[in-house]
């Protein structure tokens, strides 16, 4: 079985992440094969996707995603985007291998909390 023939009818549920806005805030994401092991990630590139929480069909930020070894991709949000964002968030990972077929292999949900910007940001 291929990874994409694992993820055809189920996806994985991403931990439900919470933070205050107004920092660097990174995300790492393990993928895992059908078997329940790491899956090589070595030859595929992946993209981050965030939407209002119930609102899939209106994103707000897309990232590229860089390889954490060679079975995780992670993303930074950087603090100018968490600064000005509150609120309930989903976020998904889509993989695209070396022939470029694409899938959303997950999801989850981000609570970002108002941060309190300094006297030298603008919001």
């Amino acid at each position: 079985m291929t990874l994409y023939e694992a993820y055809e009818d189920s996806h994985i549920r991403f931990d439900d992440i919470l933070f205050i806005g107004g920092s660097d805030y990174p995300i790492e994401f393990p993928v895992y094969n059908s078997s329940g092991a790491q899956q090589d990630l070595t030859s595929y590139s992946g993209t981050w996707f965030l939407s209002p929480y119930g609102q899939p069909e209106i994103p707000i930020l897309e990232l590229p995603c860089d390889m954490a070894g060679n079975y995780s991709f992670i993303i930074t949000i950087p603090k100018s985007v968490t600064l000005s964002l509150s609120g309930a968030y989903t976020h998904q990972l889509e993989i695209t291998d070396s022939t470029g077929k694409s899938t959303r292999v997950g999801e989850g949900t981000i609570v970002i909390k108002k941060g309190i910007p300094s006297l030298g940001d603008s919001v």
